[in-house]
């Protein structure tokens, strides 16, 4: 169901005010010189699910587009971050070690395909009335609509999205030549996004402007693999004086806010894409030179899958705490649950892939 958010103001500033403070009482400072390491990344993915969450109730659930904005802008940009932050991963992991194709697809795919099986059987449970063809092409992962209406849980296209991109990944790296790679897979996909295929015609939209973001992300794993550009950077800014620092950190930043605000959606695929491209560029060099860290997205960038899995049917087929809470505080109440559940989702996940 949508909701009516009375006195948008005042519901934004309260959580806005309060998120804010949250984030502040959780920085640390940084304790690895890494640029990408592993707490880093899970800070952005962090971050990323919660814009997600946040632009999935500003633009979907409520009625009045103006609640957790500007909080809620930034859903595309957050989509190329999984999408980079996943080609970049299976980038590092692959140049490291040697693994065969097999146990590449075992080993990725029972971490996609576990969580999710668990959460959508749970809500097939729940709400039964769904064809047999659609529940089966569901439990595989083949989501060919995007409908916040009428399917189980429309941001599921994006796990169709990935799953193609683990399909190929072991078939065409080589880790001689990983940018080769990454050329190859977005070609593939702009081969077949631009058959048009009936079958994803509805969804072709979401995918055109995110094909970029993982094959950058291979480039990126590529190029951070190599110690001397690692070393030369950390040498470049541990030369810098903490003034200077902070000024050069601000340049990202500053980038990713202007890029989320003039995002160039409604200006072509191609313009937005790129828009969305530099942001989520800006944003993660933020991450990767900033020398604090920030637990409260490093936290929510642990269960972000899990929680992208259960937030929308949730929040738009389940509500209590909108319907009988002020907007802000059952806003409060849904990160909490979401958080709650997701660990819990991880916990039965990780025993199961153990067994």
């Amino acid at each position: 169901m949508n909701i009516t958010v009375n006195n948008i103001f005042l519901s934004n500033l309260i959580f806005i005010s309060l998120f804010l403070i949250a984030m502040l009482f959780s920085i640390k400072k940084k304790d690895n010189s890494e640029l990408l390491s592993i707490s880093v990344t899970q800070e952005i993915k962090g971050l990323a699910i919660l814009g997600v969450v946040f632009s999935h109730i500003g633009y979907f659930l409520s009625t009045n587009h103006d609640f957790l904005f500007p909080l809620s802008i930034i859903a595309g940009i957050s989509v190329d971050t999984f999408l980079f932050l996943s080609g970049f991963g299976l980038t590092i992991s692959a140049l490291r070690k040697d693994i065969s194709v097999t146990k590449f697809y075992k080993k990725n795919f029972l971490k996609l395909y576990i969580p999710f099986w668990i959460s959508i059987i749970f809500f097939f449970i729940v709400k039964t009335d769904y064809s047999f063809s659609y529940i089966i092409k569901s439990l595989l992962g083949i989501f060919t609509t995007a409908d916040i209406f009428k399917d189980i849980n429309s941001p599921l296209w994006y796990f169709t999205f990935i799953l193609f991109y683990y399909l190929i990944f072991p078939i065409v790296f080589s880790k001689k030549y990983p940018w080769v790679s990454a050329i190859i897979i977005y070609s593939i996909y702009l081969i077949i996004n631009g058959l048009n295929l009936n079958i994803i015609n509805s969804i072709n939209g979401l995918h055109a402007v995110h094909t970029m973001a993982f094959p950058i992300g291979i480039l990126a794993g590529w190029i951070l693999s190599k110690e001397k550009v690692t070393n030369f950077i950390k040498e470049k800014l541990s030369k810098i004086n903490n003034i200077s620092y902070f000024l050069v950190s601000l340049v990202p930043l500053t980038i990713f806010i202007l890029l989320s605000y003039f995002s160039g959606i409604g200006h072509g695929n191609l313009l937005q894409q790129i828009t969305s491209i530099i942001a989520m560029i800006s944003i993660v060099i933020f991450f990767a030179i900033k020398k604090i860290k920030i637990k409260l997205l490093y936290i929510f960038g642990l269960y972000s899958f899990e929680i992208y899995l259960i937030h929308w049917p949730i929040m738009y087929h389940y509500d209590i705490f909108y319907k009988y809470t002020p907007a802000w505080f059952a806003t409060i109440l849904y990160l909490i649950i979401f958080l709650f559940l997701g660990f819990l989702l991880k916990k039965i996940s990780s025993k199961l892939i153990k067994q």
